[in-house]
């Protein structure tokens, strides 16, 4: 019985490491995902700024007229806008460095969260067992019980048909 506890205990740990491979595994995959994210918004911000240094030399190149001035300060205006909202983006003002730490602070906090529901799981496991355990030694007790108390209405049988044939003769 203490073997078979002990290689429950051990299957719980191997479950509970597997989850732990898991959980880190998709760790991983989501810190490399939002590299990827972040990537491609540096890739986005960099064609946008060539993209305004185009526009901006093909304006220059005509020079004079008030109209083309409107247009340019409008659309540096524009520029300026989108320039200003991409710079306060998290992602430009915290760093990779920080997004890592953020990662890293989540993963801890789902593995403390997953040992934690596994060591509630490993109680309730155990209380459930100790409960199993009372219910067996109980039915084996009542199980017992029927057997003397067939036991002793059968010894009382005999013992009332002794006396009923001794009895009966002397009446």
């Amino acid at each position: 019985m203490a073997d078979n506890e002990r290689k429950g205990a051990m299957t719980e740990r191997d479950d509970d490491v597997d989850e732990a491979v898991a959980a880190f595994h998709d760790l991983r995959q989501t810190v490399e995902r939002f590299g990827a994210h972040i990537s491609a918004e540096m890739t986005i911000v960099r064609k946008g700024v060539e993209l305004a240094f185009e526009e901006f030399e093909k304006f220059q190149e005509t020079p004079g007229d008030g109209e083309n001035l409107l247009r340019i300060a409008e659309f540096l205006v524009g520029m300026n806008q989108r320039i200003d909202l991409i710079a306060r983006s998290p992602i430009l003002k915290n760093g990779p460095d920080y997004f890592v730490r953020a990662f890293e602070r989540g993963g801890e906090g789902m593995m403390a969260t997953a040992v934690q529901q596994s060591e509630l799981d490993n109680r309730e496991f155990r209380r459930h067992l100790l409960e199993l355990r009372h219910l067996t030694r109980d039915a084996r007790e009542r199980r017992l019980q029927n057997i003397y108390l067939w036991f002793v209405g059968a010894i009382g049988l005999v013992v009332g048909m002794v006396a009923a044939l001794i009895v009966a003769p002397s009446l």
